[in-house]
């Protein structure tokens, strides 16, 4: 059959029409050896690659397609279909298809991206590009993008902890990933740290619930045992500090996490967090870097002179740890508050900067302007969520 002036949806639509009940025997692919030419060319597909792609895009209505629907449309054996599953991963390695496991029975689902889609009714050649060379909320936006797709079952776990190796990969020159490879973490724990990170970014809510980890599991009781871990506080993103339990009103939540304090500043400094509005209540696009304060000699009588370099003595890396240890171990909220009272023009502010220059922590300035709202309980829960 010629192919002449004919475009990629129309010789896969002869391929797909031709291969009902074909059983994939020579004469068919002799009958549609043409158009099966065409589309390897222009996908960079091999000959058995196109026909599957072609069956696929023929029930792209479905998103759950199955080796068995193929091989029932095809009237031959599954078995067959088996055979191909090396040129089937190779589409979607391409990203022609997308897989993913049911949480039920764990069987393999194939669905055609819209994008994909799209190309083709466009006679375009898609090549997936690979996501390198990201700015970093480019890198935290195509993050989101693959969670969403891991949450709506629309990829196998995975393919998902595959495209989150691949994003850190290709971005080492962000500083967040960078670190984050540092870590030498497994795919499994990579993916709930990525999670947790991505769960601060963007406009959700900072605690993380243990029910929401289990679209980062691989099946229910690798959900089982990092539930496990992470209530004894054995998980390993807890032992090296990335994140930690929650806490309410001083009591802690053995079913909440969150990333730590020690986390956000070393891995997400000067990351904008959510949008650029703040009546979210994320304040972290707010942190001002220690290194870029001026140093400046600052004078007070004895007894502020003793209470500010107790701070400072406090806030020292090791003996804040420390302090930090012993609030967990009583099960109280980690950290510490101090008020800074005084006449406008004392040096409250310079004194704050000061400190944060001599103690190497960044800080976080928030006008209360930026944090007042209208709506009843807001202003408080934004007051909170600061501190």
């Amino acid at each position: 059959m010629s192919t002449k002036r004919m475009n990629l949806l129309e010789c896969i639509e002869v391929i797909a029409d031709k291969a009902e009940n074909s059983h994939l025997s020579d004469e068919f692919f002799n009958e549609v050896e043409g158009q099966i030419g065409y589309v390897s060319r222009k996908l960079g597909i091999n000959r058995i690659q196109s026909v599957v792609l072609a069956l696929m895009v023929n029930r792209s209505f479905d998103t759950r397609i199955e080796l068995n629907d193929l091989s029932d449309y095809l009237n031959c054996k599954y078995i067959k279909m088996l055979k191909y599953s090396a040129d089937v991963e190779g589409l979607v390695k391409s990203h022609l298809i997308a897989c993913t496991r049911g949480r039920g029975d764990g069987n393999l689902t194939y669905r055609v991206p819209p994008v994909v889609i799209e190309h083709l009714k466009n006679n375009k050649s898609y090549k997936y590009e690979l996501p390198k060379n990201l700015t970093i909320n480019e890198f935290f936006g195509k993050l989101n993008e693959y969670i969403d797709c891991r949450v709506n079952e629309e990829c196998s776990i995975e393919g998902f902890q595959n495209d989150v190796v691949e994003l850190i990969e290709n971005n080492l020159h962000l500083d967040f990933a960078s670190r984050t490879k540092a870590l030498e973490l497994d795919v499994n724990n990579l993916a709930l740290f990525l999670f947790v990170c991505d769960a601060f970014i963007q406009n959700r809510e900072e605690n993380v619930r243990q029910q929401d980890l289990a679209d980062m599991c691989c099946n229910k009781y690798h959900f089982k045992s990092v539930c496990n871990l992470l209530m004894e506080g054995k998980h390993c993103l807890q032992k090296l500090n990335l994140i930690e339990f929650c806490n309410e009103d001083g009591m802690v939540n053995r079913e909440e996490y969150k990333l730590t304090e020690d986390t956000k500043r070393t891995f997400l400094f000067g990351v904008k967090a959510g949008g650029s509005d703040n009546s979210s209540g994320n304040f972290s696009s707010l942190l001002m870097d220690c290194r870029s304060l001026p140093a400046k000699e600052l004078f007070y009588n004895r007894r502020v002179t003793d209470s500010i370099n107790q701070l400072a003595g406090l806030l020292e890396q090791n003996n804040f740890s420390d302090i930090c240890g012993r609030l967990k171990e009583k099960g109280l909220r980690s950290g510490f508050a101090c008020l800074f009272y005084g006449a406008p023009g004392t040096g409250k502010t310079e004194t704050v900067y000061q400190l944060a220059r001599r103690t190497g922590r960044n800080i976080m300035r928030v006008n209360i302007s930026e944090i007042k709202s209208s709506w009843v309980g807001e202003s408080e829960k934004n007051i909170k969520n600061v501190l």
